[in-house]
C-alpha cells in the first residue's frame, strides 16, 4: 500500500523558474519561455483530487505549454506519446538546470 505524503513544497524551487527556458518546448505551442516560464508540476508524484505534485517533480514551462500540460488548452493534434515525450525531457532538463543553479563553487 501506498502511503500518502506531504507533497515537497519549496519556494527557492518555484523561484528558480524566472527566467529560464521553458524545457517542455511542445511543438507548435512553446513561445521559448523566459518572462512566461513557471515551475509547472508535471502529470505524476503525488498528483489526485484537489492536488498538486511534488515541486520536485515539475517542469520549466512557458504559459503555453504550462496550459496544456494543465489541460487548460486541448492540444488534440498532439501525440500522446511526443507529450510525454516532451515531459519527460523537460523534467531532465529542468533537474539538470536546478543542479547548475544550486552548485556551490
Amino acid at each position: 500500500m501506498i502511503q500518502k505524503t506531504e507533497p515537497v513544497r519549496s519556494r527557492k524551487l518555484r523561484e528558480s523558474a524566472r527566467d529560464q527556458p521553458c524545457t517542455m518546448r511542445l511543438p507548435g505551442y512553446c513561445d521559448s519561455g523566459g518572462e512566461t516560464t513557471v515551475l509547472a508540476h508535471a502529470p505524476f508524484g503525488g498528483r489526485g483530487m484537489a492536488r498538486k505534485g511534488d515541486d520536485s517533480h515539475a517542469i520549466y514551462a512557458c504559459a503555453r505549454c504550462h496550459d496544456v500540460l494543465d489541460g487548460r488548452v486541448k492540444a488534440e493534434e498532439v501525440p500522446r506519446e511526443e507529450l510525454w515525450e516532451c515531459v519527460i525531457r523537460g523534467l531532465a532538463e529542468t533537474h539538470e538546470l536546478i543542479r547548475m543553479l544550486t552548485r556551490d563553487d
